[in-house]
């Protein structure tokens, strides 16, 4: 007996959603959330509703982790250069608050950009 499920957008959304309520120690896990519900959209557009994120097991984790480091990199943060420098503090700093709650949640996981 073959059976297929194919979720969909919303069940990775509402499955991550628990995941970081249940999972978070009680923390406030909202710009993780906030990071990977905006990066799955794109990667929704991009890879027609394959490979997005989710924080259900550790090599999933690290995938969120590099989502995070390819964000930090120099020229990604200052879009070559284009952006302001506040705006560029914003992101940074944003970005930075992500991957601590990202970090709350699994150590183990590397961010080569925060070394």
């Amino acid at each position: 007996m073959n059976v297929t499920i194919t979720p969909t957008i919303a069940d990775f959304i509402e499955k991550k959603a628990l995941f970081v309520i249940n999972h978070s120690g009680g923390k406030d896990m909202r710009k993780l959330k906030a990071f990977i519900d905006r990066e799955n959209k794109w990667r929704s557009i991009v890879y027609k509703g394959e490979n997005l994120l989710s924080l259900d097991t550790p090599l999933r984790r690290q995938e969120v982790a590099n989502a995070i480091d390819m964000q930090l990199s120099p020229e990604n943060l200052s879009c070559d250069g284009e952006l302001t420098l506040p705006y560029i503090r914003a992101r940074y700093n944003r970005l930075v608050a992500v991957a601590k709650q990202l970090k709350a949640i699994d150590p183990n996981v590397v961010i080569h950009e925060m070394a």
